[in-house]
Protein backbone atom coordinates (compact mmCIF):
# COMPACT_ATOMS: atom_id res chain seq x y z
CA UNK A 1 0.00 0.00 0.00
CA UNK A 2 2.82 2.41 0.78
CA UNK A 3 4.24 1.94 -2.72
CA UNK A 4 0.93 3.06 -4.22
CA UNK A 5 0.19 5.84 -1.72
CA UNK A 6 0.30 8.55 -4.39
CA UNK A 7 -1.65 6.51 -6.96
CA UNK A 8 -5.13 7.19 -5.58
CA UNK A 9 -6.94 4.91 -8.00
CA UNK A 10 -4.68 1.98 -7.17
CA UNK A 11 -4.88 2.85 -3.47
CA UNK A 12 -8.69 2.81 -3.63
CA UNK A 13 -8.60 -0.55 -5.41
CA UNK A 14 -6.32 -1.94 -2.71
CA UNK A 15 -8.54 -0.57 0.05
CA UNK A 16 -11.60 -2.16 -1.59
CA UNK A 17 -9.77 -5.46 -1.86
CA UNK A 18 -8.69 -5.22 1.79
CA UNK A 19 -12.28 -4.55 2.90
CA UNK A 20 -13.58 -7.47 0.86
CA UNK A 21 -10.93 -9.79 2.26
CA UNK A 22 -11.70 -8.70 5.82
CA UNK A 23 -15.42 -9.36 5.23
CA UNK A 24 -14.65 -12.83 3.89
CA UNK A 25 -12.45 -13.51 6.91
CA UNK A 26 -15.22 -12.43 9.28
CA UNK A 27 -17.73 -14.72 7.53
CA UNK A 28 -15.32 -17.64 7.70
CA UNK A 29 -14.55 -17.00 11.37
CA UNK A 30 -18.28 -16.87 12.18
CA UNK A 31 -18.76 -20.15 10.32
CA UNK A 32 -15.86 -21.72 12.23
CA UNK A 33 -17.35 -20.57 15.56
CA UNK A 34 -20.72 -22.05 14.60
CA UNK A 35 -19.21 -25.37 13.53
CA UNK A 36 -16.98 -25.52 16.61
CA UNK A 37 -19.99 -24.93 18.89
CA UNK A 38 -21.95 -27.57 16.99
CA UNK A 39 -19.10 -30.07 17.36
CA UNK A 40 -18.98 -29.40 21.10
CA UNK A 41 -22.74 -29.95 21.41
CA UNK A 42 -22.50 -33.25 19.53
CA UNK A 43 -19.56 -34.34 21.67
CA UNK A 44 -21.45 -33.48 24.87
CA UNK A 45 -24.51 -35.45 23.72
CA UNK A 46 -22.37 -38.55 23.19
CA UNK A 47 -21.13 -38.52 26.80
Amino acid sequence: MEVNATDYVKLQDLMDEKKSTEEQLEEKMNRWIYLNDLAEQIENQMK
